[in-house]
């Protein structure tokens, strides 16, 4: 952890503790003050640059980045905003390398499991899936044609959650017919609401998550025939 003038680290995680998905997972708050701006800045460079958090990814890169960009440490002008990071400031860090990780060496492809009565998304790697599929012959298989076009038609009617989150209610029942965009989910995070829209037009079938349940992205919610 950094230390030394005008550098302060607030954390009550200790070893044990659990972060929630749900919520912000702030793990610590490193908080830097100078006589003047540009003090202050040259503190917050050197604190990142010894901050070390192994383990895990933590957007501690993203904060070296941002304190270097020029449009953020100007003298004379300010020039981010609200939407800058994703206006400006995203096209140079797709340029950098260490803000772009490396496809995945192998493909990978997704299939829907029930786990405990609950439906969710479970992601391989294709050649192991395939081999799977097809009966566990050669690895790296390829499924027949057939098949995918049949898994890809079962699963056009699955709703998916859009973020993490816990289900606040439902706006439609199992057996109503819904447009597509309309609004069938609530979901609650960080203590802020977001609705849920159906992605086509149909019938609302089994609802595998129910009010006060725990959701991740990508998890089968629901399915509209």
């Amino acid at each position: 952890m950094p230390t030394g003038p005008g550098i302060r680290l607030d954390t009550g995680v200790r070893a044990g503790s659990v972060v929630p998905g749900q919520y912000d997972s702030l793990l610590a708050k490193l908080v830097v003050t100078g006589a003047d701006r540009q003090q202050a800045l040259r503190r917050a460079r050197r604190a990142l640059r010894e901050f070390r958090i192994g383990g895990l990814a933590t957007v501690l890169p993203f904060h070296r980045a941002v304190v270097e960009a020029p449009d953020f440490t100007g003298t004379d002008t300010l020039g981010v905003y609200t939407t800058w990071i994703e206006n400006e400031f995203a096209t140079a860090l797709e340029a950098d390398p260490a803000f772009s990780p490396a496809a995945p060496e192998e493909p990978r492809r997704t299939i829907g499991i029930e786990v405990d009565g609950k439906r969710m998304e479970l992601g391989l790697p294709k050649a192991l899936l395939d081999s799977l599929l097809d009966g566990g012959g050669r690895h790296g298989a390829e499924v027949p044609e057939s098949r995918a076009e049949a898994e890809a038609e079962k699963n056009d009617g699955d709703l998916l959650a859009t973020m993490a989150g816990t289900v606040v209610k439902w706006l439609a029942e199992p057996g109503a017919s819904v447009e597509e965009g309309e609004t069938v989910l609530v979901l609650e995070a960080m203590k802020m609401e977001t609705a849920v829209a159906a992605h086509r037009a149909g019938t609302l079938g089994e609802q595998f998550a129910a009010a006060g349940d725990a959701v991740t992205p990508g998890q089968v919610i629901a399915t509209i025939g």
